[in-house]
């Protein structure tokens, strides 16, 4: 029962006000709350089309157009219009309005550009059958679908919406892939690595192997080959110069042998040859005269990698799919052109997710199971404003030489200073592009393992006052970089030299810094620096382990920790979830041990999550426990962990991935970022940060659409606000309380009916009415 002071004479005096001066809240930002987005690179573009004024471009992730017009950017992916992710194959059929992508597990989907349809055929993918099924290349002649697997060929008929044949071939050729398919003068080719070989298109039994001829073999890989103007053309791989040849009745004539490049594929599109290489597009005419290349696109001056390329309807443009840039096009000569891809990071890679000053990092890693090195360069993606940058040696140079970028952080007082804690080169700062390098041959930064210049930082974390905390692996201390530019050292009593630290976590409240130890018999290490950076001399530590009165620990394997809003330590261990309720007691006389949450599961009372590894805990607004898995996706828990709030899977979510690497959540937006070992994908939840006084209160979507399938959101609150919304009338139709900052409503009255049109007011109250705040919304 919710209870309001004062309630009914607030009401009332508000009310007349709020009717009479009505203005929309246009508030909103991101996506709503509810619902799921991807976080993945538009580049590496695999096929290309053109509909019109749509350029299209496909890569592992996303079907997207781009209206040429408009400036329009629309995207598709398994979140709305596709099936699944990680595609290997596209093509673009104009004669049936459709577009087949093909996937690494040999799923398929056809999607109809007219209508917005698609058709899912996962019949490879559901097939039982040892090998890999990954579709390779797509090809359409006629009424029939040439699927290019890993096993084979697979043909598909598109009146009878089913396949036709499948011809196992790989099995004859030392298992290795068909590359790629076509027909030509009434036989049917396959590529393999070397060989090409050929049958009868209308021959018998074309399973049988021995009914197939070899057409060409080389010592060299063939790279591509398709037919081109009624032609056959095949790119040879030759190091630096790759050849073009072309079928002459009975032998191969060179085309192009001199280009020196790395040649992906060739087309011919508007009378047209047109070569795609590694750093350049030449473009050809009917009689392979050059007419003009293309080695760079504007304004950046990025170098081209193309992987496909179709002329627009009008014949105006070249729209170029590229490895790098994703989606580009080119008119008329070498200068014109530009890049047209929407803002995503420029990689899948995801190590750690951290989030500082209201912006997202993500950087690429890292290390292995073992703690060894996976010599990754540095690339940190950052999201702030709703949009992508990356960070890494094209920006600048002076870290071409730097690898294992393993955490990120923005400094919370300047947004242009950049951290980047690395695995054995020390500590990159950037300060308005400026770039700094710490190690241990030119700062008091330890080194690992006594290597001069080799210096593994295990994790990074701001204190609330600015001051930059770094823990070096192996080191017995604790390194401050202080907000006046300053490092200290903070020795370390205990000894944890021989063990490799996680993510440390700095509790303000008792001035103590605890460190997991994931690997090992490490434990929990609480150092107390008693909120006095520059004097060691009252600094102490100590180390929780499984012992009763020292932890109590389920293991003293402890992979993640999280403190929360009530001053509650949580530890995930490889025994289960823990708590320690006490932590004002450490290094007192007092009880600290850590106590387990048990729950029913199956029947069965268990200790929370004892069968999970954690690899990261985070606290929301609501004070809510987010639980990232290795194996079993997210666990969210109630704020003292007793009931189930949600269990993400990729089973019943957008989730990418059920192994979650690390995660983070924006408290301001509520969106919860989850980084998968398949990339990035953040889920906006009914919880932030709540205020200490009341905000001006923020509802989206508003107008409400009359449709809307999702909640109407309300933030600005005050923790634990009691929130009643009421129509024009003054009838109450709902009413909750706020999870932190944030109240949601479905759109369904107290009595099960679904909202009319009009307009509502949002009354909010703290419990003794001292805090109180309207809003006003209109459903449409």
């Amino acid at each position: 029962m919710l209870r309001y002071s004062s309630w009914n004479r607030y009401k009332k005096f508000c009310f007349l006000q709020i009717f009479i001066i009505f203005s929309f809240n246009l508030f909103s930002q991101g996506i709503a709350v509810g619902s799921w987005r991807y976080h993945l690179p538009f580049n590496n573009v695999i096929g290309v089309a053109n509909t019109g004024n749509l350029f299209w471009a496909c890569n592992s992730y996303y079907l997207y157009s781009y209206d040429v017009t408009t400036s329009e950017i629309t995207t598709y992916s398994k979140l709305n219009k596709l099936s699944d992710i990680n595609i290997n194959a596209y093509t673009f059929d104009k004669a049936h309005s459709i577009m087949i992508l093909g996937y690494q597990n040999g799923n398929i989907d056809i999607f109809n550009y007219k209508n917005l349809t698609t058709r899912n055929v996962p019949d490879i993918y559901l097939k039982s059958m040892m090998g890999s099924k990954s579709i390779n290349n797509i090809y359409v002649k006629d009424n029939f679908i040439y699927f290019s697997c890993d096993f084979g060929i697979a043909v598909y008929d598109l009146n009878k919406n089913e396949f036709k044949n499948t011809y196992y071939l790989s099995q004859y050729l030392q298992n290795k892939k068909v590359k790629a398919s076509f027909i030509y003068n009434d036989y049917l080719y396959s590529l393999f690595d070397t060989i090409i070989i050929s049958a009868p298109l209308n021959g018998s039994n074309l399973n049988d192997f021995t009914n197939w001829n070899t057409f060409l073999a080389t010592n060299s890989e063939i790279i591509y080959t398709n037919v081109l103007n009624n032609n056959l053309y095949a790119v040879i791989d030759s190091g630096w110069n790759d050849l073009i040849i072309k079928y002459n009745v009975d032998h191969w004539d060179t085309i192009i042998d001199t280009l020196n490049f790395n040649i992906n594929k060739v087309i011919y599109d508007n009378n047209e040859f047109i070569i795609l290489a590694d750093g350049a597009v030449f473009i050809y005419d009917n009689f392979w005269n050059l007419k003009y290349k293309i080695y760079k696109y504007f304004p950046n001056d990025n170098v081209p990698y193309p992987q496909d390329a179709i002329y627009s309807a009008d014949k105006k443009y070249l729209i170029i799919g590229d490895k790098n840039v994703g989606l580009a096009y080119n008119w008329n000569d070498t200068w014109n052109n530009r890049i047209v891809t929407p803002s995503g990071p420029s990689s899948d890679q995801c190590f750690k997710v951290s989030y500082s000053n209201e912006t997202i990092l993500s950087t690429a890693g890292g290390y292995d199971m073992s703690f060894g090195n996976l010599w990754n360069q540095i690339n940190v993606e950052i999201f702030r404003n709703e949009n992508w940058s990356s960070y890494n040696s094209d920006k600048f140079p002076e870290l071409s030489n730097a690898r294992d970028g393993i955490k990120a952080l923005i400094d919370p007082f300047n947004a242009n200073r950049l951290f980047i804690a690395t695995y054995g080169y020390g500590l990159i700062e950037i300060n308005n592009n400026i770039v700094k390098i710490f190690n241990d041959t030119n700062s008091i930064l330890p080194s690992t393992s006594g290597i001069t210049g080799f210096c593994r930082i295990s994790d990074i974390q701001f204190d609330a006052a600015g001051n930059l905390w770094i823990l070096v692996a192996g080191a017995n201390e604790f390194t401050v970089y202080k907000t006046n530019g300053q490092m200290v050292r903070l020795p370390i009593s205990s000894s944890i030299s021989n063990n490799n630290p996680g993510e440390m976590v700095i509790d303000e409240n008792n001035n103590n810094v605890y460190v997991p130890f994931p690997r090992g018999s490490g434990g929990v290490l609480v150092f107390k620096y008693n909120g006095t950076i520059d004097n060691t001399s009252d600094d102490r530590s100590m180390i929780l382990t499984t012992q009763a009165g020292n932890g109590k620990l389920p293991s003293n394997i402890v992979y993640s920790l999280a403190i929360d809003k009530n001053d509650q330590l949580w530890l995930a261990t490889s025994e289960g979830v823990a708590v320690i309720y006490n932590t004002q007691n450490f290094f007192t006389a007092n009880s600290f041990d850590a106590s387990q949450i048990i729950l029913e599961v199956d029947g069965y009372a268990m200790p929370m999550l004892i069968s999970e590894k954690v690899n990261k805990i985070e606290i929301d607004g609501a004070n809510r426990k987010w639980f990232a898995t290795d194996n079993a996706g997210i666990f969210t828990f109630s704020s003292n962990g007793d009931k189930e709030v949600y269990h993400f899977t990729n089973e019943n979510s957008p989730l990418l991935s059920n192994k979650v690497i690390s995660m983070t959540i924006n408290p301001i937006t509520g969106e919860v970022f989850a980084a998968t070992d398949l990339g990035l994908v953040s889920y906006r939840s009914n919880a932030t940060e709540p205020f200490t006084e009341m905000q001006e209160i923020k509802i989206f979507p508003n107008p409400v659409p009359a449709d809307i399938n999702g909640y109407i959101t309300i933030d600005g609150l005050p923790e634990d606000s009691y929130v009643t919304i009421t129509d024009s009338y003054g009838k109450v139709v709902y009413k909750t309380k706020s999870l932190g900052g944030r109240a949601t409503w479905n759109g369904v009255d107290v009595y099960n009916n679904k909202a009319k049109r009009g307009v509502y007011i949002v009354w909010v109250s703290n419990d003794d009415g001292s805090i109180k705040g309207t809003g006003k919304f209109f459903i449409e």
